[in-house]
């Protein structure tokens, strides 16, 4: 397969082209806060289409309940079907931060519900989050407080040790995390090869 599958290819005209691009090879997802720049790079081997590539601003639907979304979004298809991935950058990883992330990555799957309206994607054979950061300071939750075994810091950080994420739909989707270098002015860069 190395177009994008139909009716979705028949369908990407008709929208913005600072919204959906076809992508081949490789998908570049830019953290636009220029307080903590950063970008990860993803290897492609199969069709693909990358949801907000230029203007993540326009990816706000405002009547879902979680109207915030992740950096970026991207499909690939492959024999099996549509695959969807949600990427969210951090400089620094925290447990709470964590939690707004997570928020994030809800947000992302309302907006790809949106999406599969329009492209005509049936269902997701799977579903990747990916959480990109230069420092992770999310610790042990056994190890946050003395004495203290569980309660909420367990309940942040289970998800991030199982490599699960329940997302508000009740999808599970596989954790990602990429641990990004120091790349100077450019801010925390990281790359990761899908497969």
């Amino acid at each position: 397969m190395s177009v994008l599958p139909a009716p979705l290819a028949d369908r990407l005209p008709w929208l913005r082209n600072d919204f959906a691009v076809a992508a081949h090879g490789s998908i570049d997802v830019i953290e636009l806060d220029a307080n903590a720049p950063g970008s990860v790079s993803f290897t492609v081997n199969s069709p693909a289409l990358q949801i907000c590539a230029h203007n993540p601003a326009v990816f706000r639907v405002m009547w879902f309940q979680e109207e915030k979304s992740a950096d970026g979004m991207f499909i690939t298809f492959d024999a099996d079907g549509a695959h969807l991935h949600v990427v969210e950058l951090k400089m620094t990883m925290t447990e709470s931060k964590w939690v707004r992330v997570k928020r994030q990555f809800d947000g992302s799957r309302l907006h790809a519900f949106a999406f599969q309206g329009i492209s005509g994607i049936q269902d997701f054979v799977s579903i990747t989050v990916y959480a990109a950061f230069l420092k992770n300071k999310m610790r042990s939750p056994i190890l946050n407080k003395p004495g203290a075994v569980g309660g909420a810091a367990l309940d942040r950080a289970i998800d991030w040790m199982e490599e699960r994420v329940t997302l508000i739909t009740g999808e599970t989707a596989r954790l990602v995390k990429i641990a990004c270098t120091d790349g100077g002015a450019a801010g925390f860069v990281g790359t990761h090869a899908v497969v």
